[in-house]
């Protein structure tokens, strides 16, 4: 494999701009070989020796009319006219067997002593080459001389942080009548660990947790070092090749010289890592080594596709029948009003279902163009799903959706008509047992990660918000629909006042009165969402950010009140303007704050300088298609029966899912973007050891972002119910990414390489970048120069550490 494609699918994507550019630089070395060709093409021209060219036969009666010396003359003087003017078409018109021989190559020139002089007596191609090279050079020791004194610095306050927990006098032996006999008893002696609070265990899961993190990290950058000193020796080598001379042996000297190459505080750093997590946590070495390594071995799991082949295969067989039932036509005479509500069921459940199997498209294509989704959504990099893992559940619970359908419709038990609703209720109870059950098979761990999300949206207001629980709430509110589906399964029985009978016919709003409530509970979590980043942050665009889904909310009522009374004008105006609002709101917000889109002085027009996917069409016609499936609610105006308002009710949920899959697409994409400006590649830790400025900036005090139970100090216990309610992830996060300008609607993985990359004039490198020896090098006292100040657990006081 070339080297070009092996720095693509192994590079860490976040830092891809740190690495060398080896695509550029063989640009460069190509001009390299063209300028050695031109050498030698003016080489051979200069020293070419015409030939002589042999005259024509004349005229016989001109030659004897003509004397032997006149003949001759006039021969001489007409050949070295000819000679002179067609000297560089001479290989035109040489007969072959008088054409000059092949003139050498240019000289092979004396070995590299030294790049100074190299530089000297180089063409300016080569002085070039070798300029971009050192600029390749100084950008890759800078990048990882401050990565690795991050780390180092972070594993530092990690360590101290530790510490300071271990010694807190809130872990230590409570004051009791019980531990002052336990104390004063000499014969019995109980450890410290069987009095610590859940606080603790909650405290010490955190810093497992980070430690992991900084491992992590630690193997990222030990990638990024093997990486980049593999693509300065390929490229080494093919100038070698080009150039006949001995660049690789002098120039990786320089590199070797180098911190990223030299230093040996990443090796000394991973072992500190396993120690401390070795010491801490009760794990043999083997084992946290296991533990801490991050597995990237790309298995194909052919089992896992032929299940989910065989289960859609299936599906669709099953499908087919289904159609079959219904005669194509859904109003035929073998469907009546019972089955069409038994459809309405079956199609909420469908929605989320296909919706599920196009998100696995939307990972193959991730995985294919290097967008890192499972960072981005924060997956455990040791566990995670691959492809055709995930699609195994979708691709179940769509083969069981469509066996249960064939099962309802042919009634294949022979229920009676009043009873059939058994169906739907064993269908939603299979369903739910399907995902939430508690034994571990059927991709445990995948399925336990959706449920406490969903706590987590549902909690969202204690617990914070992070990308994956804003994102799946926006999810959704593309599957109201769903929602007011599933009270079919609970109020079909009461059919007698035919409230239900009306349920979920027309687009997922019914006249009963539950309906627009099931329909806006997605909006008013988001709305909670957006009320938490209001609190946590005081920036306005979170109530901007309100204000929509409640736009929603209202027109979603409004639409409810249209059904009840269909022929008043007046109501059916106000829902007009408000959806039209509503539309023009979330299409705008769609756009500018979730997609980043629409910057006036873009490089590429009403775009965004980067884009994770080459096609900026692409982009174009997501913003046009977008615009036009917001505004899919005019085709109720244009219903006039009830047959259309069915097919309606089928077609506007999918095209809304279709939107939302397409939004799901760029939405990540875009914070792929965000991640690779920031320089972002591992979870964010510094909450466990920092403070936030939040809302006690102005009067200079620094309330503690943890939450593991220490004293706050006198300021903070007066603030004890603001703090509980904001919580550990209380900072603020709503800021705008270099370059993308994307006002974040959720807690960002919090990364010092924001300013620090902005900064160059605070941190200089020595020539070398020589950090080998001193653990407190270079990167490691820009680190401390930032001044973070940490939390002193014992005496409740803020320790300000601006050195280690």
């Amino acid at each position: 494999m070339e080297f070009t494609k092996v720095i693509q699918t192994k590079a860490v994507q976040e830092w891809k701009e740190k690495y060398i550019d080896y695509k550029g630089l063989l640009r460069k070395l190509k001009k390299v070989q063209w300028s050695i060709q031109f050498r030698n093409n003016q080489l051979h021209e200069t020293t070419h020796i015409p030939s002589p060219i042999v005259p024509k036969t004349m005229h016989r009666n001109s030659i004897s009319a003509m004397s032997a010396p006149s003949i001759a003359e006039s021969a001489n003087t007409l050949l070295s006219k000819v000679s002179h003017k067609l000297s560089n078409f001479s290989h035109w018109i040489h007969p072959p067997s008088i054409r000059r021989p092949s003139i050498p190559d240019l000289p092979p020139r004396s070995p590299i002593t030294s790049i100074e002089l190299f530089l000297e007596q180089s063409s300016p191609e080569e002085g070039a080459f070798i300029l971009a090279l050192d600029k390749e050079l100084e950008k890759v020791t800078r990048f990882y001389t401050r990565k690795e004194g991050e780390i180092i610095y972070l594993f530092e306050k990690l360590k101290k942080y530790h510490e300071n927990i271990r010694n807190s006098k809130e872990f230590k032996r409570p004051k009791s009548l019980a531990s002052k006999f336990l104390r004063n008893s000499s014969s019995l002696e109980v450890p410290n660990e069987q009095f610590r609070s859940s606080k603790y265990k909650n405290a010490q899961k955190k810093i497992k947790k980070a430690a992991f993190e900084l491992y992590r990290g630690a193997e990222l950058l030990k990638n990024y070092r093997h990486l980049n000193k593999k693509g300065f020796t390929e490229i080494l080598k093919k100038f070698d090749k080009i150039t006949g001379l001995n660049g690789s042996e002098i120039y990786m000297e320089r590199v070797s010289e180098r911190s990223f190459v030299k230093s040996k505080g990443l090796s000394r750093l991973l072992k500190e890592i396993e120690t401390f997590y070795v010491d801490n946590f009760d794990e043999s070495r083997s084992q946290a080594i296991r533990k801490l390594k991050s597995h990237n071995k790309k298995d194909p799991h052919h089992n896992a596709a032929l299940r989910s082949g065989l289960c859609l295969g299936l599906a669709c067989a099953f499908l087919f029948f289904n159609v079959l039932r219904l005669q194509v036509d859904p109003e035929g005479p073998s469907i009546d009003d019972e089955m069409k509500l038994h459809l309405k069921f079956f199609m909420g459940l469908f929605i989320p279902t296909i919706f599920a199997l196009l998100i696995g498209i939307a990972i193959s294509w991730w995985t294919k163009l290097n967008i890192n989704y499972k960072f981005i959504f924060e997956l455990d990099p040791r566990d995670n799903l691959g492809i055709y893992q995930y699609l195994e559940i979708p691709s179940f619970i769509f083969l069981f959706l469509s066996f249960m359908l064939y099962t309802d419709l042919y009634n294949l038990f022979d229920l009676a008509n009043a009873t059939r609703s058994v169906y739907l209720g064993v269908t939603i109870v299979i369903a739910t047992l399907i995902l939430f059950c508690p034994i571990r098979i059927f991709h445990y761990n995948a399925r336990r990660w959706f449920i406490l999300t969903l706590g987590r949206i549902i909690g969202s207001f204690w617990f914070g918000v992070e990308f994956r629980d804003f994102f799946i709430a926006d999810v959704l509110n593309s599957l109201s629909y769903t929602f007011v589906a599933m009270q079919l399964s609970f109020c079909y029985p009461l059919n007698e006042n035919d409230q239900c009978s009306h349920s979920v016919y027309f687009l997922g709003v019914s006249k009963n009165i539950a309906a627009p409530f099931l329909s806006s509970i997605p909006a008013m979590l988001r709305i909670a969402q957006c009320l938490r980043r209001l609190w946590d942050t005081r920036e306005m665009i979170h109530f901007n950010n309100t204000l929509k889904y409640l736009s929603t909310i209202i027109s979603t009522v409004l639409f409810w009140f249209l059904l009840k009374d269909v022929d008043n004008m007046l109501i059916k105006g106000i829902w007009i303007a408000s959806q039209t609002i509503s539309s023009i709101y979330t299409f705008i917000w769609d756009v500018k704050m979730d997609w980043s889109l629409l910057e006036i002085h873009s490089s590429n027009y009403l775009l965004r300088d980067e884009l994770g996917y080459k096609n900026p069409n692409l982009y174009r016609a997501a913003i046009l298609i977008n615009m036009l499936l917001r505004f899919s609610w005019v085709m109720i105006l244009f219903s006039n029966d009830d047959k259309y308002y069915y097919i309606v009710g089928i077609i506007m949920p999918l095209l809304e899912i279709s939107r939302r899959w397409m939004w799901c697409f760029i939405r990540v994409e875009t914070e792929h973007v965000a991640n690779c400006n920031g320089y972002r590649a591992i979870k964010e830790i510094h909450s466990l050891f920092i403070y936030s400025d939040g809302t006690a900036e102005s009067n200079n005090e620094n309330y503690p972002v943890n939450d593991i139970g220490v004293d706050e100090g006198l300021e903070a216990q007066k603030s004890k119910f603001d703090s509980i309610l904001r919580g550990w992830v209380n900072r603020p996060m709503s800021i705008r990414v270099s370059k993308t300008n994307q006002r974040r609607d959720y807690n960002t993985r919090h990364d010092m390489s924001e300013e620090l990359y902005n900064s160059d004039e605070e941190f200089n490198d020595d020539e070398s970048g020589d950090m080998t020896d001193d653990i407190r090098g270079s990167g490691v006292k820009f680190y401390a120069s930032r001044r973070l100040p940490t939390l002193d657990l014992e005496k409740g006081k803020e320790n300000d550490s601006s050195t280690l």
